[in-house]
């Protein structure tokens, strides 16, 4: 089975053991539509309602690819088998994200 980075930059995985492997973006990037409501303001901030929609950009289902999506992508194709996400985030001292640990569900 392939894994298709499906995500606009590399990612860095932390294998088990403590390897890394870097994969690509594949050039594939699906995206869930959303569309911003003001409905106030605090302090000249403004106060926003985002609503989700449809996926656009997703791969068909492949038994052949597991493809990495971000995570909104993976909770809106809910039951697809074939995608994953990004696994717990790895930082640097600072804080600063490295990469992750192994791919999600």
């Amino acid at each position: 089975m392939e894994i298709v980075n499906c995500t606009p930059h590399v990612l860095n995985i932390v294998k088990k053991n403590g390897e890394i492997k870097d994969l690509a973006p594949s050039g594939v990037c699906p995206r869930v539509k959303s569309e911003s409501f003001e409905f106030g303001e605090i302090g000249g901030i403004s106060l926003t309602l985002t609503k989700y929609g449809e996926i656009e950009g997703l791969p068909e289902y492949s038994n052949a690819h597991l493809y990495v999506v971000s995570r909104l992508v993976f909770q809106a194709a809910e039951g697809r088998a074939d995608l994953v996400c990004p696994g717990e985030l790895v930082r640097d001292s600072a804080g600063k994200v490295i990469g992750c640990k192994g791919l999600s569900r």
